[in-house]
């Protein structure tokens, strides 16, 4: 017994020994001092600072910080701690080897902490307080390399394949300087993460984070500034001469008129007595505004069960937004395409999709309801085609005067925000800010995505090009009904017919297979195309002309409603139960994606004319909440907004963005209440205030007699 346990004694020096040779043997062949022979980063990069010329600040300070390590001074050990070094999940997807930007810049700081005097006394006793600052300004550097490591999943997302390392050096050195010492490190094959995971390596860039507003001097950041402060100092001052101005006098002609005017004259010399200007002036209020917005009054004749499923549809949009654009910062990014995987294989990989579909219905629905019920009103309909083109233009300004404003605003904003975040964010911003300053005209003009994902300025208003494109059909074809309306409908289900075709045919000659990174590797073929996209929105159309037509008539019994529910929910469940299911096969997937799309809004047709005709009382009372009108007016805006919010906050941050199920739940809410409050912001002073405007303008204007 004795002589195993000696046996086995020896075998553990003879391993620990032979381990040693090995580690020394590694150090001995990177050439490092024996002191450094540590698995960091920094340690290669004092290694190589010695081809810097002698006269470099940034050599002189480097030396400086050896010594200092070499001899243990507290500051040396606070630079090395507040660098980055290889951390864990880096096969899972883990790219950012950060350290601690605060600790590192907070090295410059040298006021000591404000704690209790005694307790400062006793940490004195553990370290010198001399030495805890360094004898030379420090900054924070990031350095991007690409790698092509095999070990490491990839799933052709953005960035999948950089790797972000934080340095604290000194401030003397210069990005050129650092650039310098690790080309060098990898060209010699010196880069001490070689010996853990074994990969290529690619300098990026260097990035210094310490802002010096030069990004600020591009004349395109200067124009977007120039408009976003006119827009906004437009809305300060009508608001302030609407509350401070126009309100004082206001209430001084109701005290003056209490007694002997009716409130109805009132308000009829509210509107005679301002000016033409006047009433401009406070169409941009963001006061006047914000009462419009929160008046809960509903029309008899609106349709108020679309304020919930907006409002519903943009909180799991957000949802999916929070998952997806957290993929580009994210640390675990295996475990979040694992969470996301198994989430779309349940409702969630249809509601990614469908969601948009719903609100393609919506939009395709208004349009149809709209014509017809002013059809409806009007006692003589002209057939005349000069009138007819009359309309459509009519129409056609006003969709670009409700949409563009607003999206111009947001365009300078998302070109502001990602600009300032390539300068100055660890990370890198989801879309490139280039292709906002190079194609922002292709959004204005609504075709932006014919062009692809990877030159797209604001990737996610994908949706605003193919909403503009439906519109500009349907209101042909709606207008075209007026005299041919059997003409119209064929070619309405002819459209119909040949987008369900095209999905199908599209899906299956390129092979798509039922996976998320299939799906959005090759969205530019099958998600964006307005051919692939049109039939929720046709849908919508013939919903609204239903709906219209039948709306006073449509009395069925019990019997029927309870089957036309049944039909309903068969088109929902059908479309979540098929992909839940998990469709192997690439012909499965061609016909799932060619039907998909048209079931979905029949589901939802029914579900909203149901609401609309008594047929759904209880599901009509939620989804016609009178707090969710507001909500629901504020649909375009959070639409806008919410990507621009999460990407922000994430290139904000110092650290990558973790996440589990419970963080997901609760950034979802977090998120959604800063979008709605932003979209607030935005649509009392932007959205609201020029289709307003354009109101004003247009109507007949009567000359007073002074």
């Amino acid at each position: 017994m004795a002589f195993i346990v000696l046996f086995q004694l020896y075998l553990l020096t003879c391993f620990e020994f032979d381990f040693k040779l090995r580690v020394e043997a590694t150090f001995m062949t990177i050439n490092l001092p024996p002191n450094e022979n540590k698995f960091l980063p920094i340690y290669s990069i004092i290694f190589f600072s010695n081809i810097l010329e002698e006269s470099s600040g940034c050599r002189n300070e480097i030396n400086f910080l050896q010594q200092g390590l070499k001899d243990e001074k507290l500051w040396s050990l606070k630079i090395l701690d507040s660098s980055g070094e290889p951390s864990a999940g880096f096969i899972y997807g883990n790219n950012y080897w950060l350290g601690y930007q605060r600790q590192c810049i907070d090295l410059n700081n040298h006021n000591s902490l404000e704690i209790a005097p005694h307790w400062q006394q006793n940490n004195s006793i553990y370290r010198n307080p001399d030495d805890e600052f360094p004898p030379f300004e420090v900054n924070y550097f990031v350095a991007r390399f690409q790698h092509n490591s095999t070990i490491q999943y990839h799933f052709r997302m953005n960035h999948e394949d950089i790797l972000f390392l934080g340095l604290c050096l000194p401030a003397s050195c210069t990005k050129q300087e650092l650039g310098t010492i690790m080309e060098k490190m990898i060209h010699e094959r010196q880069f001490t993460v070689n010996k853990i995971y074994p990969s290529g390596f690619k300098l990026l860039n260097v990035l210094d984070l310490k802002d010096n507003y030069e990004w600020a001097l591009d004349w395109h950041i200067i124009a977007v500034i120039f408009v976003l402060v006119a827009v906004f100092v437009m809305s300060f001052i009508a608001t302030g001469y609407d509350v401070f101005i126009h309100q004082k006098q206001l209430n001084r002609l109701k005290v003056k008129s209490r007694d002997f005017v009716p409130t109805s004259e009132i308000e009829m010399i509210k509107t005679n007595s301002l000016t033409k200007s006047q009433e401009i002036l406070l169409c941009l209020s963001a006061y006047t505004n914000s009462k419009k917005l929160f008046n809960i009054k509903t029309d008899s004749d609106s349709i108020e069960a679309m304020n919930g499923l907006r409002f519903i549809g943009m909180i799991v949009l957000i949802y999916l937004h929070v998952g997806y654009y957290g993929l580009s910062f994210a640390d675990n990014e295996m475990w979040l395409w694992r969470l996301l995987e198994n989430l779309m294989i349940g409702s969630s990989r249809v509601l990614a999709f469908f969601v948009v579909d719903t609100f393609f219905f919506l939009s395709g629905f208004l349009s149809a309801w709209l014509h017809f019920k002013t059809r409806q009103k009007e006692k003589q309909q002209s057939t005349e085609i000069k009138s007819a083109m009359s309309t459509f233009f009519d129409r056609f300004i006003k969709r670009i005067i409700r949409l563009t404003p607003v999206y111009l605003v947001m365009i300078c904003i998302t070109q502001l925000s990602f600009t300032w975040a390539t300068a100055n964010s660890i990370f890198i911003s989801y879309d490139s800010p280039d292709n906002c300053s190079k194609y922002w005209w292709r959004n204005l003009l609504y075709i932006h995505n014919f062009f692809g994902l990877k030159s797209m300025c604001m990737s996610w208003s994908w949706y605003l090009s193919n909403d503009m494109q439906f519109y500009i059909v349907a209101q042909i074809l709606l207008l075209l009904s007026d005299t041919y309306f059997k003409s119209s409908c064929f070619i309405l289900f002819s459209l119909l017919g040949a987008s369900i075709l095209l999905s199908g045919y599209i899906s299956y000659i390129n092979n798509l297979s039922y996976t998320l990174d299939d799906f959005w590797f090759k969205a530019d073929i099958h998600y964006f195309p307005p051919w692939t996209r049109i039939a929720p929105y046709i849908i919508g159309i013939i919903a609204g002309y239903f709906y219209q037509r039948t709306k006073d008539k449509l009395n069925i019994s019990k019997r029927t409603s309870w089957l036309l529910w049944i039909i309903s929910c068969i088109c929902l469940s059908t479309v979540l139960v098929s992909s839940s299911s998990g469709i192997k096969s690439i012909t499965l997937t061609a016909i799932y994606l060619a039907l998909s799309k048209t079931i979905w809004a029949i589901g939802i047709g029914w579900l909203l004319i149901a609401c609309q005709t008594n047929n759904a009382r209880l599901t009509n009372e939620i989804l016609s909440s009178k707090i969710l009108k507001p909500l629901g007016n504020m649909t375009y805006c959070a639409y806008l907004l919410n990507p621009v919010i999460i990407n922000v906050v994430h290139l904000i941050s110092e650290t990558p963005n973790h996440i589990d199920i419970p963080s997901l739940m609760i950034s979802t809410i977090g998120f959604a209440v800063m979008t709605y409050f932003f979209a607030y912001l935005l649509t009392v002073t932007v959205e609201m205030p020029y289709v307003s405007v354009h109101r004003i303008i247009n109507k007949p204007w009567i000359v007073k007699d002074v």
